[in-house]
Protein backbone atom coordinates (compact mmCIF):
# COMPACT_ATOMS: atom_id res chain seq x y z
CA UNK A 1 0.00 0.00 0.00
CA UNK A 2 1.48 3.33 -0.98
CA UNK A 3 0.13 4.80 2.26
CA UNK A 4 3.11 3.30 4.10
CA UNK A 5 5.85 3.97 1.55
CA UNK A 6 7.31 6.92 3.42
CA UNK A 7 7.41 5.27 6.83
CA UNK A 8 9.24 2.46 8.52
CA UNK A 9 7.72 0.34 11.27
CA UNK A 10 9.77 -1.10 14.09
CA UNK A 11 7.64 -3.78 15.69
CA UNK A 12 8.11 -3.88 19.42
CA UNK A 13 5.68 -6.31 21.03
CA UNK A 14 2.73 -8.53 20.28
CA UNK A 15 0.30 -8.42 23.18
CA UNK A 16 -1.80 -11.30 24.38
CA UNK A 17 -5.55 -10.95 23.96
CA UNK A 18 -7.01 -10.73 27.43
CA UNK A 19 -10.65 -11.22 28.27
CA UNK A 20 -12.16 -10.74 31.71
CA UNK A 21 -15.53 -12.40 32.00
CA UNK A 22 -18.00 -12.10 34.84
CA UNK A 23 -19.53 -15.53 34.99
CA UNK A 24 -21.42 -16.20 38.24
CA UNK A 25 -25.17 -15.85 37.53
CA UNK A 26 -26.24 -15.23 41.15
CA UNK A 27 -24.30 -11.94 41.28
CA UNK A 28 -24.95 -10.86 37.73
CA UNK A 29 -26.85 -7.60 37.40
CA UNK A 30 -27.18 -7.63 33.60
CA UNK A 31 -30.15 -9.11 31.68
CA UNK A 32 -29.96 -12.84 30.97
CA UNK A 33 -30.57 -12.31 27.25
CA UNK A 34 -27.96 -9.56 26.86
CA UNK A 35 -24.18 -9.54 26.76
CA UNK A 36 -22.91 -6.29 28.27
CA UNK A 37 -19.41 -5.44 27.08
CA UNK A 38 -17.19 -2.50 28.00
CA UNK A 39 -15.12 -0.56 25.48
CA UNK A 40 -12.45 1.89 26.52
CA UNK A 41 -13.20 4.12 23.52
CA UNK A 42 -16.47 5.35 22.09
CA UNK A 43 -17.68 4.03 18.75
CA UNK A 44 -18.72 6.73 16.30
CA UNK A 45 -20.07 4.79 13.31
CA UNK A 46 -21.08 1.32 12.16
CA UNK A 47 -20.90 2.39 8.51
CA UNK A 48 -17.91 0.56 6.96
CA UNK A 49 -17.21 3.54 4.70
CA UNK A 50 -16.37 5.68 7.72
CA UNK A 51 -15.18 3.15 10.31
CA UNK A 52 -11.56 4.24 10.58
CA UNK A 53 -10.80 3.43 14.24
CA UNK A 54 -10.40 -0.15 15.38
CA UNK A 55 -13.45 0.30 17.62
CA UNK A 56 -15.65 1.53 14.76
CA UNK A 57 -14.37 -1.33 12.64
CA UNK A 58 -15.40 -3.91 15.25
CA UNK A 59 -18.88 -2.43 15.39
CA UNK A 60 -19.13 -2.30 11.59
CA UNK A 61 -18.22 -5.98 11.29
CA UNK A 62 -20.98 -6.96 13.71
CA UNK A 63 -23.51 -5.21 11.47
CA UNK A 64 -22.10 -5.52 7.95
CA UNK A 65 -20.74 -8.78 6.53
CA UNK A 66 -18.15 -8.67 3.75
CA UNK A 67 -17.54 -10.94 0.79
CA UNK A 68 -14.79 -12.47 2.89
CA UNK A 69 -13.92 -12.28 6.58
CA UNK A 70 -10.50 -12.14 8.20
CA UNK A 71 -11.49 -13.48 11.61
CA UNK A 72 -9.76 -16.86 11.66
CA UNK A 73 -6.97 -17.62 14.19
CA UNK A 74 -4.38 -17.50 11.39
CA UNK A 75 -6.07 -14.47 9.75
CA UNK A 76 -6.39 -16.45 6.55
CA UNK A 77 -9.47 -15.00 4.81
CA UNK A 78 -12.56 -17.18 4.64
CA UNK A 79 -15.61 -16.85 2.41
CA UNK A 80 -18.49 -14.95 3.99
CA UNK A 81 -21.10 -13.48 1.62
CA UNK A 82 -19.08 -14.95 -1.26
CA UNK A 83 -19.74 -18.53 -2.31
CA UNK A 84 -16.83 -18.70 -4.74
CA UNK A 85 -13.94 -16.57 -6.02
CA UNK A 86 -12.59 -17.20 -9.52
CA UNK A 87 -9.41 -15.66 -10.87
CA UNK A 88 -9.97 -14.79 -14.52
CA UNK A 89 -6.52 -13.30 -15.04
CA UNK A 90 -3.97 -11.29 -13.03
CA UNK A 91 -6.21 -8.22 -13.06
CA UNK A 92 -9.69 -9.74 -12.99
CA UNK A 93 -11.62 -11.70 -10.35
CA UNK A 94 -15.22 -12.90 -10.37
CA UNK A 95 -16.99 -13.31 -7.04
CA UNK A 96 -20.18 -15.40 -6.86
CA UNK A 97 -22.53 -14.59 -3.98
CA UNK A 98 -24.12 -17.08 -1.62
CA UNK A 99 -27.71 -17.69 -2.74
CA UNK A 100 -28.94 -17.53 0.87
CA UNK A 101 -27.18 -14.25 1.73
CA UNK A 102 -29.73 -11.75 3.09
CA UNK A 103 -29.75 -8.34 4.69
CA UNK A 104 -31.36 -7.81 8.08
CA UNK A 105 -34.72 -6.95 6.45
CA UNK A 106 -34.76 -10.28 4.59
CA UNK A 107 -33.93 -8.83 1.17
CA UNK A 108 -31.23 -10.71 -0.79
CA UNK A 109 -27.67 -9.48 -1.06
CA UNK A 110 -27.17 -8.83 -4.78
CA UNK A 111 -24.23 -8.04 -7.03
CA UNK A 112 -25.71 -4.54 -7.42
CA UNK A 113 -25.43 -3.99 -3.66
CA UNK A 114 -21.80 -5.08 -3.77
CA UNK A 115 -20.91 -2.93 -6.78
CA UNK A 116 -22.64 0.15 -5.35
CA UNK A 117 -20.99 -0.32 -1.96
CA UNK A 118 -17.57 -0.30 -3.57
CA UNK A 119 -18.44 2.58 -5.88
CA UNK A 120 -19.54 4.60 -2.86
CA UNK A 121 -15.90 4.38 -1.80
CA UNK A 122 -14.23 4.48 -5.22
CA UNK A 123 -16.16 7.22 -7.02
CA UNK A 124 -14.56 10.60 -7.57
CA UNK A 125 -15.59 12.91 -4.77
CA UNK A 126 -16.25 10.11 -2.29
CA UNK A 127 -15.68 11.26 1.27
CA UNK A 128 -15.01 7.72 2.50
CA UNK A 129 -11.84 7.40 4.53
CA UNK A 130 -10.94 4.37 2.40
CA UNK A 131 -11.21 6.15 -0.95
CA UNK A 132 -7.50 6.55 -1.57
CA UNK A 133 -6.53 3.02 -0.58
CA UNK A 134 -9.27 1.37 -2.64
CA UNK A 135 -8.69 3.64 -5.65
CA UNK A 136 -5.12 2.37 -5.68
CA UNK A 137 -6.41 -1.21 -5.87
CA UNK A 138 -9.57 -1.30 -7.98
CA UNK A 139 -10.29 0.07 -11.42
CA UNK A 140 -13.93 -1.04 -11.40
CA UNK A 141 -16.42 -3.28 -9.61
CA UNK A 142 -19.24 -4.49 -11.88
CA UNK A 143 -22.45 -6.46 -11.38
CA UNK A 144 -22.32 -9.08 -14.15
CA UNK A 145 -25.44 -10.96 -13.04
CA UNK A 146 -27.61 -10.59 -9.91
CA UNK A 147 -25.25 -12.95 -8.08
CA UNK A 148 -21.91 -12.38 -9.83
CA UNK A 149 -19.54 -9.45 -9.23
CA UNK A 150 -16.44 -8.69 -11.30
CA UNK A 151 -13.46 -6.88 -9.79
CA UNK A 152 -10.92 -5.21 -12.10
CA UNK A 153 -7.61 -4.42 -10.42
CA UNK A 154 -5.12 -1.62 -10.98
CA UNK A 155 -2.32 -4.16 -10.71
CA UNK A 156 -1.99 -7.71 -9.38
CA UNK A 157 -2.57 -7.99 -5.63
CA UNK A 158 -1.73 -11.12 -3.69
CA UNK A 159 -3.97 -9.82 -0.88
CA UNK A 160 -7.16 -9.64 -2.97
CA UNK A 161 -9.11 -12.09 -0.78
CA UNK A 162 -8.24 -10.07 2.32
CA UNK A 163 -9.02 -6.77 0.59
CA UNK A 164 -12.67 -7.68 -0.04
CA UNK A 165 -13.65 -8.12 3.61
CA UNK A 166 -15.24 -4.66 3.38
CA UNK A 167 -18.81 -4.63 4.77
CA UNK A 168 -21.57 -4.63 2.14
CA UNK A 169 -24.42 -2.11 2.38
CA UNK A 170 -27.99 -2.61 1.17
CA UNK A 171 -28.95 -0.34 -1.74
CA UNK A 172 -32.47 -1.78 -2.10
CA UNK A 173 -34.82 1.09 -2.91
CA UNK A 174 -31.97 3.54 -3.58
CA UNK A 175 -32.12 4.81 -7.19
CA UNK A 176 -28.98 4.59 -9.31
CA UNK A 177 -26.85 7.68 -8.90
CA UNK A 178 -28.35 8.61 -5.55
CA UNK A 179 -25.86 8.41 -2.66
CA UNK A 180 -26.58 6.53 0.52
CA UNK A 181 -26.34 8.70 3.63
CA UNK A 182 -23.89 7.69 6.33
CA UNK A 183 -25.29 5.04 8.66
CA UNK A 184 -28.43 4.43 6.58
CA UNK A 185 -27.54 1.15 4.86
CA UNK A 186 -28.69 -2.16 6.29
CA UNK A 187 -26.14 -4.90 6.75
CA UNK A 188 -25.98 -8.67 6.49
CA UNK A 189 -23.92 -9.26 9.63
CA UNK A 190 -24.95 -11.17 12.77
CA UNK A 191 -26.41 -8.10 14.51
CA UNK A 192 -28.55 -5.03 13.79
CA UNK A 193 -27.55 -1.71 15.31
CA UNK A 194 -30.62 -0.50 17.20
CA UNK A 195 -29.07 2.58 18.75
CA UNK A 196 -25.70 4.32 18.90
CA UNK A 197 -25.16 7.14 21.40
CA UNK A 198 -22.18 8.85 22.96
CA UNK A 199 -22.28 6.37 25.84
CA UNK A 200 -23.22 3.00 24.34
CA UNK A 201 -24.14 0.90 21.31
CA UNK A 202 -27.19 -1.40 21.41
CA UNK A 203 -27.45 -4.34 19.03
CA UNK A 204 -30.08 -7.01 18.33
CA UNK A 205 -29.59 -10.35 16.60
CA UNK A 206 -30.19 -10.38 12.85
CA UNK A 207 -33.06 -12.88 12.29
CA UNK A 208 -31.83 -13.56 8.74
CA UNK A 209 -28.23 -14.34 9.59
CA UNK A 210 -27.46 -18.03 8.81
CA UNK A 211 -26.04 -18.81 12.26
CA UNK A 212 -28.14 -17.04 14.88
CA UNK A 213 -26.05 -15.53 17.69
CA UNK A 214 -26.34 -17.28 21.05
CA UNK A 215 -27.52 -14.08 22.75
CA UNK A 216 -30.24 -11.95 21.15
CA UNK A 217 -28.87 -8.65 22.44
CA UNK A 218 -25.47 -7.01 22.89
CA UNK A 219 -24.82 -3.76 24.73
CA UNK A 220 -21.42 -2.10 24.39
CA UNK A 221 -20.83 0.61 26.99
CA UNK A 222 -18.14 3.22 26.44
CA UNK A 223 -16.12 3.75 29.62
CA UNK A 224 -12.83 5.60 29.35
CA UNK A 225 -11.74 5.34 32.98
CA UNK A 226 -9.64 2.22 33.67
CA UNK A 227 -10.74 1.79 37.28
CA UNK A 228 -14.41 2.32 36.41
CA UNK A 229 -14.30 -0.50 33.85
CA UNK A 230 -12.88 -2.92 36.40
CA UNK A 231 -15.40 -1.88 39.06
CA UNK A 232 -18.30 -2.42 36.65
CA UNK A 233 -17.07 -5.93 35.90
CA UNK A 234 -16.41 -6.86 39.51
CA UNK A 235 -19.70 -5.31 40.63
CA UNK A 236 -21.74 -7.27 38.12
CA UNK A 237 -22.98 -4.44 35.89
CA UNK A 238 -20.91 -5.70 32.94
CA UNK A 239 -20.07 -9.14 31.57
CA UNK A 240 -16.94 -8.73 29.48
CA UNK A 241 -13.84 -6.58 29.08
CA UNK A 242 -11.55 -7.38 26.19
CA UNK A 243 -8.02 -5.96 25.89
CA UNK A 244 -8.84 -2.87 27.95
CA UNK A 245 -8.12 -4.07 31.47
CA UNK A 246 -5.43 -2.44 33.58
CA UNK A 247 -2.50 -4.86 33.50
CA UNK A 248 -1.54 -4.18 37.12
CA UNK A 249 -5.03 -5.13 38.33
CA UNK A 250 -5.61 -8.32 36.35
CA UNK A 251 -4.03 -10.74 38.84
CA UNK A 252 -5.95 -9.25 41.78
CA UNK A 253 -9.26 -9.22 39.91
CA UNK A 254 -8.72 -12.80 38.74
CA UNK A 255 -8.91 -13.95 42.37
CA UNK A 256 -12.54 -12.85 42.58
CA UNK A 257 -14.83 -15.90 42.48
CA UNK A 258 -17.13 -14.46 39.80
CA UNK A 259 -14.35 -13.39 37.40
CA UNK A 260 -12.64 -15.55 34.80
CA UNK A 261 -9.55 -14.37 32.94
CA UNK A 262 -8.78 -15.88 29.55
CA UNK A 263 -5.68 -15.17 27.48
CA UNK A 264 -4.56 -16.15 24.01
CA UNK A 265 -2.09 -14.95 21.36
CA UNK A 266 -3.39 -11.92 19.51
CA UNK A 267 -2.50 -9.68 16.59
CA UNK A 268 -2.34 -6.54 18.72
CA UNK A 269 0.93 -4.85 17.84
CA UNK A 270 2.85 -2.07 19.55
CA UNK A 271 5.23 -0.47 17.08
CA UNK A 272 7.27 2.62 16.37
CA UNK A 273 6.56 4.23 12.99
CA UNK A 274 9.38 6.36 11.62
CA UNK A 275 8.97 9.11 9.05
CA UNK A 276 11.58 8.49 6.35
CA UNK A 277 11.13 12.04 5.03
CA UNK A 278 12.68 13.40 8.22
CA UNK A 279 16.25 14.56 7.47
CA UNK A 280 17.69 12.46 10.30
CA UNK A 281 15.46 9.40 10.03
CA UNK A 282 16.15 9.19 6.32
CA UNK A 283 19.51 7.64 7.27
CA UNK A 284 19.03 3.90 7.85
CA UNK A 285 21.87 3.94 10.39
CA UNK A 286 19.84 6.25 12.63
CA UNK A 287 16.77 4.05 12.38
CA UNK A 288 18.83 0.98 13.22
CA UNK A 289 20.41 2.78 16.18
CA UNK A 290 16.94 3.53 17.56
CA UNK A 291 15.95 -0.12 17.15
CA UNK A 292 19.10 -1.28 18.93
CA UNK A 293 18.59 1.19 21.79
CA UNK A 294 15.10 0.00 22.68
CA UNK A 295 14.84 -2.27 25.71
CA UNK A 296 11.88 -4.30 24.49
CA UNK A 297 11.90 -6.93 27.26
CA UNK A 298 11.64 -4.12 29.82
CA UNK A 299 8.68 -2.66 27.91
CA UNK A 300 6.94 -6.03 28.06
CA UNK A 301 7.59 -6.31 31.81
CA UNK A 302 6.61 -2.75 32.68
CA UNK A 303 3.82 -1.98 30.24
CA UNK A 304 2.25 -5.41 29.69
CA UNK A 305 3.10 -7.17 32.98
CA UNK A 306 4.80 -9.89 30.97
CA UNK A 307 1.71 -10.59 28.85
CA UNK A 308 3.34 -10.01 25.45
CA UNK A 309 6.01 -11.49 23.22
CA UNK A 310 8.76 -9.83 21.22
CA UNK A 311 7.67 -9.10 17.66
CA UNK A 312 9.86 -9.86 14.65
CA UNK A 313 7.77 -7.79 12.22
CA UNK A 314 4.25 -6.58 11.59
CA UNK A 315 2.77 -10.10 11.39
CA UNK A 316 2.32 -12.33 14.46
CA UNK A 317 3.69 -15.91 14.46
CA UNK A 318 0.13 -17.25 14.17
CA UNK A 319 -0.47 -15.40 10.87
CA UNK A 320 -0.68 -17.61 7.77
CA UNK A 321 1.96 -15.47 5.99
CA UNK A 322 4.37 -15.14 8.93
CA UNK A 323 8.08 -15.42 8.17
CA UNK A 324 10.35 -15.59 11.18
CA UNK A 325 13.67 -15.79 9.34
CA UNK A 326 14.34 -12.04 9.48
CA UNK A 327 16.86 -9.66 11.05
CA UNK A 328 16.21 -9.25 14.75
CA UNK A 329 17.25 -6.33 16.92
CA UNK A 330 18.34 -7.14 20.46
CA UNK A 331 19.41 -4.28 22.70
CA UNK A 332 22.98 -3.26 21.90
CA UNK A 333 23.81 0.25 23.09
CA UNK A 334 27.46 0.08 21.95
CA UNK A 335 26.40 -0.74 18.40
CA UNK A 336 23.70 1.95 18.52
CA UNK A 337 26.26 4.58 19.56
CA UNK A 338 28.64 3.46 16.82
CA UNK A 339 25.90 3.79 14.18
CA UNK A 340 25.09 7.32 15.35
CA UNK A 341 28.79 8.17 15.16
CA UNK A 342 28.89 6.83 11.60
CA UNK A 343 25.88 8.97 10.74
CA UNK A 344 27.73 12.05 12.01
CA UNK A 345 25.44 12.66 14.99
CA UNK A 346 27.79 13.68 17.78
CA UNK A 347 26.82 14.52 21.34
CA UNK A 348 25.89 18.15 21.96
CA UNK A 349 26.68 20.20 25.02
CA UNK A 350 23.76 18.69 26.92
CA UNK A 351 24.85 15.15 26.04
CA UNK A 352 22.13 14.46 23.48
CA UNK A 353 22.77 13.65 19.83
CA UNK A 354 19.39 14.25 18.30
CA UNK A 355 15.91 15.37 19.30
CA UNK A 356 12.86 13.84 17.65
CA UNK A 357 9.16 14.40 18.20
CA UNK A 358 7.09 11.33 19.02
CA UNK A 359 3.31 11.10 18.92
CA UNK A 360 1.31 8.34 20.62
CA UNK A 361 -1.80 7.83 18.52
CA UNK A 362 -4.55 5.22 18.12
CA UNK A 363 -4.25 3.42 14.78
CA UNK A 364 -7.07 5.30 13.06
CA UNK A 365 -5.65 8.73 13.85
CA UNK A 366 -2.36 7.88 12.14
CA UNK A 367 -4.05 8.20 8.73
CA UNK A 368 -6.05 11.35 9.41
Amino acid sequence: MRWLSRSRHHAITLAWAIGLVACTPRTRRTPDDTLVMISQEAMASSDPRYAISSYDSKLAKLVHAGLTAVDTPSLEPRLDLAARIDRIDDLTYDVALRPDAKFSDGKPVTARDVARTYHAVLDEGSDSLFHRGYAERFVAVEAITPTLVRFRLVKPFATFRSDIDFGILSFHGVPDGQPLASGMGRGAGPYILRELSSTAAYLDANPHYPERPKLPHVEIRFVKNDAARMLMLVGGSADLIQNSARQDLIDDVAERPRIRVTTSPSVLLTYLMMNNDDPMLRDVRVRRAIALALDRPKIIAAKFSGRAVLATGLLPPTHWAYEGDVMRYGRDLARARALLDEAGLRRGGDGTRVKLKALVLPYGEVWQ
